[in-house]
C-alpha cells in the first residue's frame, strides 16, 4: 500500500484548514509535502456541497468566519490572489426576541451601544478594549498558553473572560444585553456556569465589532480551493480517497502531521503507542454536538424583527435564562424542547449560492453528544417562533444529525464540531500537554487538528503552529 503514495519529506493526514495550513507552512520552507485526505474532496469541516439540488450550495459544517478573516496566519498568505473573496453581511449577527423585538450586533460598536439603552455604556466599556484592539488580541488568543505579546490587554481579557457567563451577565439590567452576550457565549457549547464561557462571548462580540462576521463568496470551500492553489504553487500535493487505517502504510518521512482527532490517531497508530500515551489520548473529552439542517426556501425568512432581515448570522435562543436551561439540558444528555439554534442566511448576500429567487438557509441546534433522535421539528419550531410563516417557505431540507456528522468527518466525535470539549481543564492541554501541545507520542509525529490549541474554528493556526514546531525540531528551521 505504501507504494501508492509518492515519497515526501512530510505527510499531512487530513486536508482540513489546519492540515492545509501545516502543509503550506512546510512547503514554503522548501519541504516536499503530500497531504492525504480520506474523502473524495478536501476541506474537512470547510466543505460546500449541493446537498439537496444541483445549483444550491450549502456549507456542510462551518459557514461564517470572523477568525478566518482575521487569522494572523491566513492574513499572511494573501489568499485573495488565489481567488478567495470575502462577503460582509450588512449586520454581523442578530439575536431576535419574542414579540418582534431583538438586538443586533452591528459592525459599528456605537450602533449596538445605542440599541442597548441603559446597558449601552457598560457594554461599550466591556467590549471596546477588545474590538478596538482586535488584531492584537488575536495574536494572543490564537496561540498556545504562554507569555502574551500584549500582556495588559490579555490580563484584562482574562479578568473578564474567565468568569462563567452566568455570573458575568449579572452586571446588565436589560434582557437584550443579557441575551446578546449569552448568545455569543453559547458558541462554547458549554453550560453557562462553566468558567471561561464569557471568553467565547467576548471574542465573538469583539470580532463582530472589530472586523465583522464575513464568509467566502461561493461557499466555505472557496477558502480551501485558494489554500490548495497556494500549496500547489509551492509544489505540494493533495491526494484524495486516501484513508489511513494503519500508520505503517506511510513511506518513511521526517515529519507526519495529523489533522485528526485523538481517537482517530489511536485507531490507526495505537499499536505504536505506550500504554500510558494510549490511555491519555483515549481519555480526551469530547463536547456537545451539532444537529444540522439545511433548507431551500421559496423566499427570505419572514423574520418578525426587522433587523434580522439584514443579518448574516442569527442566534435563536430567546432569553438568557432559556439559553442557560437549554445548554444545561444538552450537557445532561437531554435534547431541549427549545434548543439554541444558529442560522446563517448567506444567499441574501451571495446569489452564487442559489438559483432564481429561492434562498438557501444553514442552521444547526446544540444537541447531546452522540444524539441519535430526530430534532428537526424542534429546530424548525425555534425558527418559526421568531419568523411566523417560516414553515410555508420551506421547499426542501437536508438533515445531518450528530452521528452523521461523525461519519462525514471522524474528527467530530459524537457530533462535536470543536473536536474536543473546550472547558478550562482541556482548553490549553489539548490533547496531551500544555507545554508541547502539538507533539504526538511518536518521534516525528505531530497533532494539528482542532483538538490542539487554540481549538475549534477555521483559522489555520493549529496547523501553522504544529508545522512551525516540527520544522524547528526536525530541520532547525525557524518560521516567523
Amino acid at each position: 500500500m505504501s507504494s501508492d503514495y509518492p515519497k515526501a519529506d512530510a505527510y499531512v493526514i487530513g486536508a482540513g484548514p489546519n492540515g492545509l495550513a501545516a502543509a503550506i507552512t512546510m512547503a514554503q520552507s522548501g519541504l516536499e509535502v503530500v497531504v492525504l485526505e480520506r474523502n473524495d474532496t478536501p476541506g474537512g469541516g470547510a466543505r460546500t456541497a449541493e446537498l439537496i439540488r444541483p445549483g444550491y450550495r450549502h456549507d456542510v459544517c462551518s459557514a461564517i468566519h470572523p477568525t478566518a478573516y482575521s487569522s494572523p496566519y491566513f492574513m499572511s498568505l494573501g489568499l485573495e490572489k488565489y481567488g478567495l473573496e470575502w462577503i460582509q453581511p450588512d449586520i454581523p449577527c442578530v439575536h431576535p426576541l419574542d414579540g418582534g423585538d431583538g438586538i443586533a450586533l452591528h459592525r459599528e460598536l456605537i450602533d449596538t451601544v445605542i440599541a442597548l439603552g441603559e446597558d449601552g455604556r457598560k457594554y461599550k466599556r466591556l467590549l471596546e478594549p477588545f474590538s478596538e484592539n482586535w488584531y492584537a488580541l488575536t495574536h494572543d488568543i490564537l496561540t498556545p498558553l504562554g507569555w502574551p505579546k500584549n500582556p495588559f490587554l490579555m490580563a484584562l481579557f482574562g479578568l473578564r473572560g474567565l468568569q462563567p457567563v452566568a455570573q458575568f451577565v449579572k452586571q446588565f439590567a436589560t434582557a437584550k444585553a443579557k441575551a446578546l452576550v449569552g448568545g455569543m457565549a453559547a458558541h462554547s457549547i458549554l453550560p453557562f456556569e462553566e468558567p471561561g464561557t464569557t471568553a467565547f462571548g467576548l471574542v465573538l462580540a469583539a470580532s463582530g465589532h472589530g472586523v465583522g462576521w464575513p464568509f467566502p463568496k461561493g461557499g466555505t470551500d472557496q477558502l480551501i480551493a485558494a489554500m490548495i492553489k497556494l500549496l500547489e504553487a509551492h509544489n505540494g500535493k493533495v491526494i484524495t480517497n486516501a484513508e489511513i487505517t494503519n500508520i505503517d502504510a506511510l513511506p518513511d518521512a521526517s515529519i507526519v502531521i495529523h489533522d485528526t482527532a485523538p481517537r482517530s490517531f489511536v485507531q490507526y497508530a495505537g499499536h505504536h503507542l505506550s500504554p500510558g500515551s494510549k490511555r491519555a489520548l483515549e481519555a480526551f473529552e469530547y463536547g456537545a454536538a451539532a444537529y444540522k439542517v439545511d433548507f431551500i426556501l421559496s423566499e427570505p425568512v419572514p423574520w418578525a424583527y426587522e433587523e434580522a432581515k439584514k443579518a448574516g448570522t442569527l442566534h435563536l435562543g430567546g432569553t438568557f435564562e432559556e439559553m442557560r436551561q437549554a445548554e444545561r439540558e444538552v450537557h445532561e444528555g437531554v435534547m431541549p424542547e427549545k434548543p439554541f439554534v444558529l442560522v446563517a442566511q448567506q444567499s441574501l448576500f451571495d446569489r452564487t449560492r442559489t438559483q432564481g429567487t429561492d434562498e438557501v438557509l444553514w442552521s444547526y441546534a446544540h444537541a447531546p453528544n452522540g444524539f441519535t433522535g430526530d430534532a428537526t421539528e424542534r429546530l424548525i419550531d425555534q425558527i418559526e417562533r421568531f419568523a411566523p410563516g417560516f414553515r410555508d417557505t420551506i421547499l426542501n431540507k437536508h438533515v445531518i444529525g450528530p452521528m452523521k456528522l461523525q461519519e462525514y468527518n471522524p474528527n467530530y466525535v459524537g457530533g462535536d464540531i470543536n473536536s474536543g470539549k473546550q472547558h478550562l481543564p482541556q482548553l490549553f492541554k489539548r490533547p496531551l500537554s500544555w507545554s508541547r501541545p502539538y507533539q504526538a507520542p511518536l518521534d516525528g509525529h505531530y497533532f494539528c487538528s482542532s483538538s490542539t490549541p487554540p481549538g475549534g474554528g477555521v483559522h489555520g493556526m493549529s496547523g501553522h503552529l504544529a508545522a512551525k514546531a516540527a520544522l524547528k525540531q526536525k530541520f532547525g528551521i525557524r518560521v516567523s
